[in-house]
């Protein structure tokens, strides 16, 4: 039967694992000190490095942007080219293939013009006749037309419509056939 003093039931006593806890804090407590003495042991020879690389670096690119700005002030001249009728480079190029249309574009699908309106034979401003003949082909006449309703010519003497003076009645009836 187990002791009552068992870290583990029947395999390892207190005393045994205070040990072992012991010892692994010993080995926690060396392995952190080496890391804290490798990483610092870095840092020193890493910013030594740096150090040693500045002023090679410096000199580089000091020496490189004088070089820049030399070639800058003093620039080379360009001969040219010595036949450029007969350089490949400065051939005019082929004339490329047309895209093929594409399908949304504008003009792709054909449209068909609309056929002239009959003509009308021609009436004379300001006689019954033309009132008539006007007032048939009205836009508002053909739509009374269409829904059934009649259409009642007036007189363009007739002045009983408020706000319409004698004779504009028939102007009115000739302009707007002739905007229609």
């Amino acid at each position: 039967m187990a002791n009552a003093t068992d870290a583990l039931a029947g395999r390892m006593s207190e005393a045994d694992w205070l040990g072992l806890v012991d010892h692994e804090d010993g080995e926690d407590f060396v392995s952190g000190l080496v890391s804290e003495i490798l990483k610092s042991t870095e840092d020193i020879i890493y910013n030594r490095y740096i150090e040693s690389q500045v002023l090679p670096y410096t000199v580089t690119r000091a020496q490189e942007t004088m070089m820049h700005v030399l070639e800058w002030r003093f620039l080379h001249r360009d001969d040219g080219e010595t036949d450029p009728t007969v350089d490949p480079t400065w051939l005019a190029d082929e004339e490329p293939r047309p895209a093929p249309t594409d399908s949304w574009a504008r003009g792709v699908v054909p449209v068909e013009a609309a056929p002239p309106p009959p003509p009308t034979a021609p009436t004379t401003v300001g006689s019954a006749a033309s009132a008539g003949a006007a007032a048939a082909t009205s836009p508002r006449a053909q739509f009374a037309g269409r829904r059934g309703l009649s259409w009642r010519m007036r007189d363009p003497d007739d002045v009983s419509e408020p706000g319409v003076a004698g004779g504009s009645c028939a102007s009115l009836i000739s302009e707007r056939s002739e905007e229609g």
